[in-house]
């Protein structure tokens, strides 16, 4: 219609796809030997997973989900349909001191799993300069990062990184997850 109104060719030039996609990492590495030290952190990851996941299934918005099990581990939750499957994964899940973010971070990466995904929800109990520099890919990548991160540890040089498309959240160990998500 614009050519005809103009009587000059007009070409639509598209940018691109929206990305649509959601995707929800999260550690499972295990912290130290003493359970009284690691299961409080362990209980805190999960609980965070499995609130992002209900939140999400609830009003419909599939996500795929990745976490560490010696291997990529990948579930692709279709709305509150596809929940439950995800929240009996959840449970059989097993920490292991040999599972390292950063390393599935960085295979997830590998495999460009996260280029259609318009936001990456990473559920960690630390954050070190390897994650900080794979965050930036995201960002430089146009994905929207928000790391909830479980510690009571004092990590004020990482949230000063924040910044409007890589968000740094703590969830302190003992306290509630409501207006924290």
């Amino acid at each position: 219609r614009a050519t005809a109104r103009e009587q000059k060719l007009k070409v639509r030039h598209r940018t691109g796809e929206e990305k649509q996609g959601i995707s929800l990492l999260w550690d499972t590495k295990r912290w130290g030997k003493e359970q009284k030290k690691y299961l409080p952190i362990e209980n805190k990851v999960l609980e965070a997973v499995l609130a992002l996941g209900m939140f999400m299934a609830e009003r419909g918005t599939s996500f795929n989900a990745f976490y560490g099990q010696k291997g990529i581990c990948r579930e692709q939750v279709e709305g509150i349909g596809g929940f439950d499957a995800f929240y009996n994964s959840v449970s059989k899940v097993i920490f292991d001191e040999g599972e390292e973010f950063s390393v599935l971070m960085s295979e997830v990466l590998r495999q460009d799993i996260f280029l259609k995904s318009k936001v990456v929800f990473c559920v960690v109990s630390g954050l070190n300069e390897n994650i900080m520099g794979q965050a930036d890919r995201l960002d430089k990548a146009g994905i929207l990062t928000i790391f909830y991160v479980v510690t009571d540890e004092n990590i004020e040089d990482y949230i000063k990184q924040s910044n409007e498309r890589k968000k740094i959240i703590v969830l302190p160990v003992e306290a509630g997850l409501e207006g924290r998500l």
